[in-house]
Parts: C-alpha cells; structure tokens; sequence
C-alpha cells in the first residue's frame, strides 16, 4: 500500500506536468517555391528600402528595430549581404501580439478576444492566453511575390517577454533558410 508521504510528495509533480502539457507550445513553419534556386541569392534589402541605421536615426518603433536587427544579423550570419541597389531578395516581415481564444465545443463561450469556458461544476471562467506571432516574407524583387516565408508562433506574458524572444524567434524562423532540397 502507498504510504500518504509518498502521495503529497507526488501531487505537485503531477500538477506541474499536467499544467506543462496544457501550456500554449510554440509553432513554426515554412512555406517555399520549389522551382526556386536558392543558391543565386547573395544579397538582400528591406522591402522598405531603409537600412537599420536608418530606423536608428528615424527612431522607428523599438519593437521593429528590434526584429530589424535580429533579421540582419541572422541573413549576414547565413552570408547574405545588404545592399542598397539591385538585391537578389527583398525582405519584409508582419508582426503582431494578440490574446490566442482557445475553443472547446459544448464548454466554450465567446466575448471579444477572451474564451469563457465551464469547468466540471458548472462554473466559467476565463481561459485566454497571449501569443505573439512573426512571419518573415523573401521575396523576388521582380515580381515582389514571395519565394520564401516563415511564422513562429509564441506564448508571450507580456511585450518585455515579446522582446526579449524577438532575437530567438528570428534565429528558429531563419534557420530553415535557404529550404534544403528533398
């Protein structure tokens, strides 16, 4: 027979995987033209035209500086070169923060962006998480349709958080690029 210490000494490990399991998880993927050859992309600029010295004198929003500079970085470490005239690739990105509704038939009611669920005794309460979302856009600077694209998907508490993953994301979303061929 299990002795009660061992019982209390299970119960928080127990709680704390099932609370794990039920915690947002993050999601990438990838989306790529396959007539594409990657192999002829040397160089790159901003869809914008406006280099990360420009945002820094413009004083452009901290949070998009900040994805600036991490895409840079991640495209130089990958030998990418920015150029002003004549890139291979344009790059854009979309960006935004938002509170991810979770929905669950017959237990689940919706006001705005925020989920009301009803536990086991008949109570609701509300169930709404943060989630940050970033896509990268490469395109071909002729047709500016996209030969490459990239979304992450985060669980976020709060924009500090947002930051502080920005350069982590860019590198995860990145790092598939250029597609390896199958």
């Amino acid at each position: 027979m299990m002795s009660r210490s061992f019982f209390f000494r299970l119960t928080p490990v127990l709680v704390l995987l099932l609370l794990g399991g039920c915690a947002p998880k993050p999601e990438y993927s990838q989306n790529f033209s396959p007539t594409t050859d990657f192999s002829r992309f040397k160089t790159w600029n901003w869809e914008d035209e406006k280099s990360v010295l420009a945002d820094n004198l413009l004083g452009q929003d901290p949070m998009q500086r900040l994805v600036r500079k991490a895409v840079t970085h991640e495209l130089e470490s990958r030998g990418l070169r920015l150029v002003m005239e004549n890139p291979d690739l344009l790059v854009s990105y979309r960006g935004n923060v938002f509170k991810a509704v979770y929905a669950n038939p017959k237990a689940t009611g919706f006001t705005s962006q925020v989920a009301w669920e009803q536990n086991d005794s008949g109570s609701w309460f509300r169930r709404s998480s943060r989630e940050g979302v970033l896509t990268i856009f490469l395109l071909d600077p002729q047709t500016r349709q996209p030969v490459w694209s990239a979304t992450g998907r985060e669980p976020i508490a709060d924009e500090s958080e947002a930051r502080r993953k920005i350069p982590g994301v860019v590198r995860t979303l990145l790092s598939s690029f250029p597609p390896q061929r199958r």
